[in-house]
């Protein structure tokens, strides 16, 4: 199984790299070569830790924590978006997603889920898009993941996760319109 991982990574490096010889611009195609290879990496790391008697909470741990101090490192220093940027991001998403999983009792896709409708939710406002039919989609797909993941981490009832849920939109939303008043950029 490590194997495999192995060769889509070095897959996704080849796409990418290639590309860059075509001199093609960035476009979605090097987002996806990035989700391939931090894929790669989290579950070839995963395979490491585990060869090591290493319990797979303290990898996802030490992953999230190196990649997010990498990325919040080069969005500080204003570097340009670059395949680094997506690579470290999705590092993050997929070793938040192993944290939890192995945290407790909830599978990593309803952690996936849930981070992806709120990343929509946020970029729909951000570029000022009409509340309509996919908003209304990724709300749902939020709160459902969202509640399932509440309800296996915490053991919580339905509605106590749902209020949980609303919660961690509000907040995120209200973070999300007060960071232009405390960050100029």
């Amino acid at each position: 199984m490590l194997f495999s991982w192995l060769v889509l990574g070095l897959a996704a490096i080849a796409a990418f790299v290639y590309r860059r010889v075509k001199k093609r611009p960035y476009e979605f195609p090097d987002g996806v070569c990035a989700f391939v290879l931090a894929a790669a990496v989290i579950n070839a790391l995963g395979h490491a830790g585990v060869n090591v008697d290493l319990p797979e909470a303290v990898v996802a741990a030490v992953l999230t924590g190196v990649s997010l101090a990498g990325f919040i490192i080069r969005r500080c220093l204003k570097k340009p978006h670059t395949f680094t940027d997506d690579v470290l991001a999705n590092v993050v998403l997929f070793s938040v997603c192993t944290l939890v999983e192995s945290l407790g009792d909830v599978p990593w896709i309803y952690t996936m889920l849930a981070v992806l409708g709120l990343w929509g939710i946020i970029m729909r406002r951000h570029r000022k898009k009409d509340i309509g039919t996919a908003d209304y989609i990724l709300g749902l797909v939020y709160m459902s993941a969202s509640v399932m993941l509440l309800r296996g981490l915490f053991v919580l009832s339905v509605p106590a996760a749902v209020g949980m849920a609303t919660a961690v939109l509000v907040a995120a939303l209200v973070c999300y319109f007060l960071w232009p008043m405390f960050f100029r950029s």
